[in-house]
């Protein structure tokens, strides 16, 4: 009973806050805003949000990485593949102008794999 109550009064309360009842208390007027405000109003908001999003990229990676149609943007070092083998310990598969190295990174230190670059060259297992 107490909650019927509650929620009737509760109902009454925002029925009657609405803006048309807010406003003829007032007495002021109905909104005047042309629907060319608010489409600029959203552009606004939309580049504020990608303007944020390109900032946090660059405070997150320390570059700007700016999406380029040009073939000069491409990279020269590439992380092709990368294996966990344990806590503190993985491999990695790294290309670098068209040849590939085998990499071991761990706590202690890092180091190339010697002659895999040629064995893949060559097609040799």
């Amino acid at each position: 009973m107490v909650r019927s109550v509650l929620a009737g009064v509760a109902f009454e309360f925002l029925a009657a806050s609405t803006p048309t009842v807010a406003q003829s208390l007032g007495g002021a007027q109905a909104p005047d805003v042309s629907l060319l405000r608010v489409f600029f109003a959203l552009l606004f908001c939309l580049a504020v949000a990608v303007a944020g999003a390109y900032a946090l990229r660059f405070r997150m990676t320390g570059r700007l990485d700016l999406p380029t149609l040009s073939a000069a943007a491409q990279r020269r070092l590439v992380l092709i593949e990368r294996l966990r083998l344990g806590a503190q310990h993985e491999l990695c598969l790294i290309a670098f102008d068209g040849c590939e190295y085998l990499v071991s990174v761990s706590a202690t230190g890092i180091a190339r794999f010697d002659g895999f670059g040629e064995a893949a060259a060559t097609g040799a297992a």
